[in-house]
């Protein structure tokens, strides 16, 4: 699974890249700061399973979700392994301009650092009782990573639904159930032993959590084809990307 990111704040311009290896339980991060032309990469451990911020909500879909109860769920995000609780806080009926007349549960998300408390949102979802638990609403503030700053007055509504046409053939692709996070972190990495499995297969693609993957298939070192390069981003594609020297 690879998933790719552009964030734009004034001048600011970051692309980070990340690739989920579930051979090797490792995660793979490039990120490019465009603006500074700068770039870093960075192999990660991943733990017994993670979930990154666009499919843990997927996940959180698949759980059984009932009144009082709640889940944990490990999400990767800013080269950490985050906590993310979620309790299922009341039950309501409301009239959604989408889904008509409806019962809704009413989630709240918390987030946590190697246990403790992270303030950098706050607020609540509305999905339908039953299930798939399809998101109706969504209101709260959160900061934005690195900068600090508060984005207040969020709010989201569900704009349209199309149910799957039964008679649809079932995917070939494996598929995983959804789980709940049983594990611990230290420093944002998971504690745990790979089983010899995982660690085979990282023995046999030579790579372990810390070391640095240039990989020259990656979008973000494929546009140095594209405009000169700084001497910092030479040295580091080079050796893998056919990227023109920079000017003396």
């Amino acid at each position: 699974v690879r998933t790719a990111t552009l964030t734009r704040h004034g001048e600011k311009e970051t692309w980070e890249e990340v690739e989920f290896d579930w051979r090797t339980h490792l995660i793979h991060v490039v990120e490019e700061k465009r603006h500074a032309g700068r770039i870093k990469s960075a192999v990660l451990d991943a733990g017994p399973f993670i979930y990154d911020t666009f499919d843990v909500f997927y996940a959180l879909r698949a759980l059984p979700l009932e009144l009082g109860k709640g889940a944990d769920l490990p999400v990767y995000a800013s080269r950490k392994i985050y906590g993310l609780h979620v309790d299922v806080e009341r039950k309501e009926s409301l009239v959604d301009p989408v889904l008509g007349e409806v019962d809704a549960l009413v989630l709240r998300p918390y987030d946590s650092l190697d246990g403790a408390p992270q303030e950098d949102g706050a607020g609540e979802v509305w999905v339908t009782a039953a299930a798939p638990h399809v998101p109706i609403r969504l209101r709260g503030w959160f900061r934005t990573v690195g900068e600090r700053l508060r984005v207040g007055g969020v709010r989201v509504t569900l704009a349209g639904f199309t149910r799957g046409a039964p008679g649809w053939p079932t995917p070939r692709f494996e598929t995983r159930p959804a789980q709940e996070w049983p594990g611990r972190t230290k420093g944002g990495s998971p504690v745990w032993e790979p089983p010899p499995e995982v660690q085979r297969a990282r023995e046999i693609a030579g790579l372990a959590p810390g070391k640095q993957r240039i990989d020259g298939e990656l979008a973000p070192l494929r546009e140095c084809r594209d405009r000169q390069a700084t001497r910092r981003w030479a040295r580091l594609v080079l050796a893998s990307t056919p990227c023109p020297p920079p000017e003396a």
